[in-house]
């Protein structure tokens, strides 16, 4: 994830869908796949685009800790979470604002959750 700024003096798209606005920093969350695109390079070194800031990425081999008892929340990729019950993942991909207060729930919330947000087959 980076906060991107446009110097173009009009709307730049980046690959993937970002649009950005001259002067304004965006906060680009897959920075870190498009940031080695042809035209994404040539933009940075002509500083048609800057990056004001990064944050690191954690590595896409990296293996997720998940409790063998109990709920928890997991966070298996960066910028999503999922429900974890006795060892497994069983609910779909979620958002940090769709998993927020989850641990302050008690264990009959919990279960309702995690039938609401069950991945789809």
């Amino acid at each position: 994830m980076a906060n991107i700024v446009s110097n173009y003096h009009g709307p730049l798209g980046l690959p993937g869908g970002v649009v950005l606005r001259p002067g304004v920093a965006a906060n680009v969350e897959n920075w870190s796949k498009i940031k080695n695109h042809n035209v994404v390079k040539q933009w940075l070194d002509a500083k048609v685009i800057e990056v004001q800031g990064e944050e690191e990425e954690a590595d896409d081999g990296a293996k997720v800790e998940i409790p063998t008892e109990g709920y928890a929340v997991v966070s298996p990729s960066s910028g999503w979470y999922a429900i974890a019950h006795n060892g497994e993942i069983v609910t779909k991909s979620l958002r940090k604002a769709d998993v927020e207060g989850f641990d302050d729930m008690s264990d009959e919330d919990k279960a309702a959750f995690v039938d609401l947000h069950k991945p789809t087959e």
